[in-house]
């Protein structure tokens, strides 16, 4: 292309070049927003009486041989569960103040997670990261175990945010805009300069 250009001035080949860079600066924002994770998963909550069983579901239908999954518990990410079919590995772990205690099961054709007879102290946030050989799947959920008489808590949106998935969201939508003001400068050069 460049060949072509320099037949003609040197002012049509400094634009074609200003152009490429500009083009290449944008790709990397768009790899570095995608790097980031601009992705924030989605919070379903659950409720259960206390005394009861709860499932976590993965929705998965069947796990695949590379597939790997974690359970993974509260803000101090505490590892609960995890399947590696490669290595065949199907376990479960408890929390160092050994509140589940041999309550945990997973299914190991889904990945999903039994909590047998829960505990106030089961309640919080759950973490699934489903590692595929295509691509990384996060769900969460909001387990509110209900004790006798009390009212099921509702949980806003908000609430559930930890403080990295609103650094996640804020950084998207900064690198988002900044793309959007290098293309509108780009466009704005390239009419005022032809």
């Amino acid at each position: 292309m460049e060949r072509f250009i320099k037949s003609g001035s040197s002012l049509n080949l400094q634009r074609y070049r200003d152009a490429k860079n500009t083009f290449k600066m944008v790709l990397l924002l768009l790899l570095l927003n995608d790097a980031v994770g601009a992705e924030t998963p989605q919070i379903k909550a659950v409720s259960v009486k206390e005394g009861k069983d709860v499932a976590l579901r993965t929705g998965e239908t069947e796990l695949k041989t590379d597939d790997r999954i974690l359970w993974i518990f509260g803000d101090e990410r505490k590892l609960l569960a995890e399947i590696n079919e490669k290595k065949q590995i199907f376990e479960t772990y408890d929390t160092d103040d050994k509140r589940f205690g041999g309550k945990l099961e997973l299914d190991t054709l889904t990945g999903s997670l039994v909590i047998r007879n829960t505990q106030s102290t089961h309640s919080g946030v759950y973490h699934l990261k489903i590692i595929k050989k295509t691509a990384i799947v996060y769900k969460r959920f909001h387990v509110n175990v209900i004790g006798e008489g009390k009212a099921p808590q509702k949980i806003k949106r908000w609430e559930a945010l930890l403080p990295h998935d609103i650094v996640k969201t804020v950084s998207s939508f900064m690198f988002a805009g900044l793309i959007g003001l290098v293309i509108i400068t780009c466009c704005f050069w390239c009419t005022r300069h032809s």
